[in-house]
Order: C-alpha cells, then sequence, then structure tokens
C-alpha cells in the first residue's frame, strides 16, 4: 500500500468527507474523537472501492500490519505531523492502560476486535472545526 494509491484513490479528501459527516452536538468537549477502526469502517461503507482497490482487511486483532485501519492511522498520523498544526484532521490516542479490548461492528455486521490489547494505543482522529 503506497502513498501513491492514497493520492490515486484521493483518500484524504474521502477522510474529510466522512470526519465531516460524524454528528457534532453542542458539547464543551468540542467535536466528538473517532477511533482508527470507526474512521476506517465508516469509510469503508461510504466508499467500499478504496479498501478494494488497497485489497486490505478492515483490521482489528488477528488483520497483521496491512490492515485498512493500520493504513489509514499511519498516513493520517504522517500527514498530520508535517502539516506543523495546519491540517484540517486532528489526532490523538486512547491509551491502552487497563483497557482489555474494545469490540466494533464492521461491515456485514461482523464484530471487529481492536488490537489496543497487544500493546498499542489507539489512534483517534476529528475534523478541525472553527
Amino acid at each position: 500500500m503506497s502513498t501513491s494509491k492514497w493520492a490515486e484513490l484521493a483518500v484524504l479528501d474521502k477522510v474529510e468527507e466522512v470526519l465531516r459527516s460524524v454528528p457534532a452536538p453542542d458539547h464543551h468537549f468540542g467535536q466528538p474523537w473517532v477511533t482508527a477502526y470507526q474512521l476506517t469502517i465508516m469509510l469503508d461503507h461510504r466508499f467500499p472501492e478504496v479498501r478494494a482497490k488497497l485489497g486490505a482487511e478492515i483490521g482489528g486483532v488477528g488483520a497483521g500490519d496491512h490492515s485498512f485501519a493500520r493504513y489509514l492511522a499511519n498516513q493520517l498520523s504522517s500527514r498530520i505531523k508535517a502539516s506543523d498544526g495546519h491540517s484540517p484532521i486532528e489526532g490523538a490516542y486512547l491509551s491502552n492502560e487497563n483497557v482489555a479490548s474494545l469490540n466494533f461492528v464492521g461491515p456485514g455486521e461482523k464484530n471487529v476486535t481492536s488490537s489496543i490489547s497487544v500493546n498499542a494505543d489507539l489512534s483517534m482522529f476529528r475534523i478541525r472545526r472553527g
């Protein structure tokens, strides 16, 4: 999965579109965060051709290093870091401290268990508002 695929498939534009569609209630914490898994599942639901062209699984325990969730998290993290605070997307992570597992409902109602329990923190993203 190369960076050229990222540009060819206009993944950043699609990610921004998906993040903009996340409901933003009037809350003092501001815009909600979504995990890399949630983002991946939402992106796959709206743009299934992206994952199909990348030939990747959604991710989670047992998916290995070439999952769609890991790809998105790595690409977004690199771009956010390189933007020097000017990215339209913000990133953060959830500590894996005292977390046994997190489960998500993936494509076809399939349960996706986060690999957070495998000594990895969980990336989270949100669109920068205001």
